[in-house]
């Protein structure tokens, strides 16, 4: 009957599907390498280790919140800049000898290479812990490493610079 035909071309279209899924996997799929890190920022400001609970009194713990801070600015345009700049990231993630499914489309407009970039980054906090981790994904495994290693530095610069910033305020204030 026709229902009978109906559910074997779907059925024959679920099984074709899953052999050509099968198929890229296994033989066109580039390969993508992550490099983690896990990060914890810590202030040596004494004020910064009162409980949570002082918080409420202007004097709370900015730990979480600066892990906040450095969370936003690894997805941020400027940390793409950054890592384009030093590293030539859009030319890696474009290269021809990635898979054409797997590589950033040669003509992608810079909203284009901010939504690929963070597609291939996972940034992961844990609240109870104050741990970020960091995935980043490159074609290669050195230049994982190397993409991750930049945003490190300057993820640290960044959080001591607001730190020495933050710093001067108050004495400016005390003073």
């Amino acid at each position: 009957t026709w229902k009978q035909m109906i559910r074997l071309g779907s059925f024959l279209w679920v099984v074709l599907i899953f052999l050509l899924a099968c198929l890229y996997y296994t033989v066109i799929a580039s390969d993508r390498f992550v490099s983690e890190a896990k990060v914890i920022i810590r202030q040596a400001d004494p004020m910064r280790s009162l409980p949570d609970s002082f918080s409420l009194l202007g004097l709370g713990n900015s730990n979480n919140q600066d892990t906040l801070v450095v969370q936003e600015y690894l997805r941020s345009l400027d940390m793409l800049k950054t890592l384009d700049e030093r590293l030539a990231l859009k030319k890696h993630y474009q290269s021809h000898s990635a898979d054409w499914f797997s590589r950033l489309a040669d003509d992608a407009s810079q909203e284009d290479f901010l939504k690929y970039y963070q597609d291939h980054l996972s940034l992961s906090l844990d609240n109870s812990s104050g741990v970020l981790t960091i995935q980043i994904q490159a074609f290669t495994p050195e230049f994982a490493q190397r993409i991750l290693q930049v945003m490190l530095e300057k993820s640290e610069a960044m959080i001591n610079h607001l730190g020495h910033k933050v710093a001067g305020e108050q004495l400016r204030f005390v003073e």
